[in-house]
């Protein structure tokens, strides 16, 4: 009995570090932001937040709900493809052999899919973006530069430069 239960918290550990770090790979946007510069997820979140002050035109509001709509998308994307490998892990730890080849295929493919749903959000912004005047261009730098120089300080004990 004794060993029957070592055995299994053994196998329960062995499943939930293996598991648990497929769930924690670092999503598409996490990796885009440590490679391509200071949070620039925080630049979508910010442009939207923005859009009150803009007084957009029809065109540009059509754009703009095109790229609320994909980053709505992207981000149940992302939650859909965290309950799937929560659910892939769960049944992969009532096995005796973890099938580890699977929760690393499933892990790609529902990584790729978050990435294309994540680029196609990306490239909505940009489209909203570019559609934007100069004027409401600089009101969206400003906001910008603003989030940037707040995430500085906080994460990083950073000051904020002076504006």
């Amino acid at each position: 009995m004794a060993f029957s239960m070592k055995r299994t918290l053994l196998v329960g550990s062995l499943v939930a570090g293996i598991a648990g770090s497929a769930l924690a790979w670092p999503g598409p946007q996490e990796s885009r932001e440590r490679s391509h510069g200071p949070h620039l997820a925080r630049v979508w979140h910010v442009m939207d937040k923005a859009k009150d002050r803009l007084n957009l035109s029809t065109e540009q509001a059509a754009l703009w709900q095109t790229a609320e709509n994909a980053s709505k998308a992207a981000r149940e994307k992302m939650k859909a493809s965290y309950e799937k490998m929560r659910v892939l892990r769960d049944e992969q730890a009532k096995q005796t052999v973890i099938d580890l080849a699977k929760l690393e295929s499933t892990q790609d493919e529902l990584r790729h899919e978050v990435s294309n749903a994540q680029d196609h959000a990306k490239k909505a912004w940009l489209s909203a973006y570019a559609s934007l005047t100069n004027v409401q261009k600089e009101q969206v730098s400003t906001l910008i530069k603003l989030a940037w120089s707040r995430a500085g300080t906080r994460h990083h004990g950073q000051k904020a430069p002076s504006q």
